[in-house]
């Protein structure tokens, strides 16, 4: 059976289940599971619960500026396309856009490695979601959420924390805390973000430390044209 990044599914030999987070190839994929972590699981110990609405489609070359192209035409390295940043993304599971149904996702679209945890305060307690590491200009699926969901997030804790190779010192650990607020998950808010090769909803969270050894290079290094996975 085929899954996709989203799909919920349950555990054929033991209780419980989650939701698809990653698929390394046609064997092995990661369940994001309500304890906050992810587990490795062969295809074959998974039973499909329900798939993963439509995603809205991918955008199209001609959705991207003369500068953005211009940036992905580099081999040597992968170079940052719109803002710097850690960024909570609200995806929309609906193809018309609907904004009652979410996919959640960190990005990193920063030269640097972000280790990473997420919390979610309800009923006045943080709950541990999840938690990684994410390499330079790329994205990790967290959570489906409807908007209902999203209402009882009284706040959202993120930890993180920069770090590049070959630097000998990186960020202590930052701590962002915020709320999303109803009037966010709107049509206003709706973005092209090419990291994710989506349009989207996404909340800057943090920025790395304007380190000379990080940047390095007279031109910032930035993301290769990567497509979510459907």
């Amino acid at each position: 059976m085929l899954f996709s990044i989203g799909d919920q599914v349950g555990f054929l030999n033991e209780k419980g289940g989650g939701f698809i987070s990653f698929i390394h190839n046609k064997n092995f994929v990661d369940v994001s599971v309500e304890e906050g972590f992810d587990l490795r699981i062969h295809v074959s110990e998974l039973v499909l619960v329900s798939k993963v609405k439509s995603p809205i489609a991918p955008m199209a070359e001609s959705d991207f500026t003369e500068v953005d192209l211009a940036s992905f035409e580099s081999p040597a390295e992968a170079v940052i396309v719109g803002e710097m940043g850690v960024f909570f993304v609200f995806i929309p599971m609906d193809s018309s856009l609907d904004l009652s149904e979410f996919r959640v996702y960190i990005a990193n679209n920063t030269p640097c490695r972000v280790l990473f945890s997420y919390q979610l305060r309800i009923n006045n307690r943080d709950e541990g979601k999840s938690s990684g590491s994410l390499e330079p200009c790329s994205y990790h699926f967290l959570q489906n959420a409807h908007k209902k969901d999203i209402e009882r997030w009284e706040s959202i804790l993120m930890r993180m924390i920069f770090h590049k190779d070959g630097v000998s010192s990186h960020t202590g650990m930052l701590e962002h805390r915020f709320s999303i607020k109803p009037q966010i998950l709107s049509m206003v808010h709706i973005k092209k973000m090419p990291l994710v090769g989506q349009l989207c909803i996404p909340i800057l969270m943090a920025v790395p430390p304007n380190d000379k050894a990080i940047f390095s290079e007279a031109k910032i290094p930035v993301a290769s044209k990567r497509k979510l996975e459907s």
